[in-house]
């Protein structure tokens, strides 16, 4: 309402139209920025989760890179004992230190 020279003029009918169709309109866009932040929020979670996820596999890769060593290794030392096994009881050609050397060749 707006006074002029001490009397009271009501605002026009278009006025409220006007007020009311602008206060539709910036409801209407609070829900749409209320809706991206919950997708926000849900796509930070999922984000989130995925990080846990991915640090437990590089964990668990860590483990089995581990064991993949271990197990070669033990693979190597289980080769060198036959190559010894195999060096005790053989006869050395001449020229070789040993059976699994001349092997080699």
């Amino acid at each position: 309402m707006e006074e002029m020279d001490g009397a009271t003029i009501l605002p026009q009918q278009s006025d409220f139209s006007y007020y009311l169709a602008k206060k539709e309109i910036l409801l209407i866009q609070l829900k749409q920025q209320n809706k991206l932040l919950e997708k926000i929020e849900q796509l930070k979670r999922q984000k989130e989760e995925q990080a846990q996820e991915i640090r437990g596999l590089d964990a668990q890769k860590e483990i089995l890179i581990a064991m993949m060593y271990s197990y070669k290794e033990e693979m190597d030392d289980e080769v060198k004992k036959e190559e010894v096994e195999e060096d005790e009881g053989a006869i050395r050609p001449e020229g070789f230190s040993s059976y699994s050397e001349s092997k080699k060749y």
